[in-house]
């Protein structure tokens, strides 16, 4: 067995671990939430994994290394504490801040996703791709941050949009649909894995420039084929709250948890 290998049983026991359930919950300065679960997962794939650091949700964390595991224990955490199941242990393995290979797991679904940089992606060791490319008024579009968009603008250009509640299942969900994919205020572990696994499915993951999405610590992101791309930065640029984002990024996530209790 290889490394890889490997790390899709580590990941598939981490899933088992998940699935268990949890006794206990706190809301963090951000407004979200953790639970032991969340907690217990994170500790057990950083005990298992190869010696090599981790970036890892819960925990205070370094510069991204130059090679690193960037570990989000549970993706979907308020999913995941009210029964809905789209939630997902998502691990990647990143050299010189780039993903080569990646692993998405929701327990509750059975759904496995993974790849490798040059080697595709995968669904429960099938094949994935994206599409077929629909007319953007024909197609879904997924976003995890629809407050912080005009979503007028999303109902006039596409068929719907739709939440689910996981960035880096929303990612997987794309790579394998004819679905595209926004979101705001991605953190690095919402969506590393997933980055690999859509472009490894055919999509094009950038950011608002129309760039090839870098992983850092906080990052705003779309997915989608490039032959919808020109047009996608279009509706993304008309949607996009400029004035709030800039005011939420200025102000760091204490104004996201004040936002969210309706105190701005």
């Amino acid at each position: 067995m290889n490394e890889y290998e490997k790390t899709i049983e580590i990941v598939r026991e981490a899933g088992l671990i998940m699935k268990s359930g949890y006794s206990d919950v706190r809301e963090k300065s951000d407004g979200t939430f953790v639970t032991d679960a969340d907690l217990r997962v994170q500790d057990f794939l950083i005990r298992s994994l190869p010696d090599i650091p981790c970036i890892a949700e819960e925990q205070e964390n370094p510069d991204i290394p130059d090679e690193c595991f960037i570990i989000d224990p549970i993706d979907g955490t308020h999913n995941y504490m009210n029964g809905i199941p789209f939630c997902a242990v998502c691990v990647a393995h990143a050299v010189d801040r780039r993903v080569e290979e990646a692993f998405v797991y929701n327990p509750f679904l059975e759904q496995f996703f993974s790849a490798k940089r040059g080697g595709g992606a995968f669904l429960n060791g099938e094949r994935i791709e994206h599409g077929p490319v629909l007319p953007m008024e024909e197609t879904a579009l997924l976003t995890e941050s629809w407050r912080f968009f005009d979503y007028q603008v999303f109902i006039e250009n596409f068929h719907r949009f739709r939440c689910i509640g996981s960035a880096e299942l929303g990612l997987c969900y794309a790579a394998m649909s004819s679905a595209v994919y926004i979101s705001h205020w991605a953190h690095l572990w919402d969506y590393a894995a997933g980055k690999l696994i859509a472009n490894e499915a055919g999509l094009d993951v950038f950011e608002q420039d129309g760039k090839d999405a870098r992983l850092m610590e906080i990052n705003e992101i779309a997915a989608c084929p490039a032959v919808q791309k020109e047009e996608m930065l279009r509706v993304w640029g008309q949607a996009r709250k400029t004035d709030e984002i800039n005011r939420i990024w200025q102000t760091g996530e204490r104004a996201v948890a004040e936002k969210r209790n309706g105190k701005i």
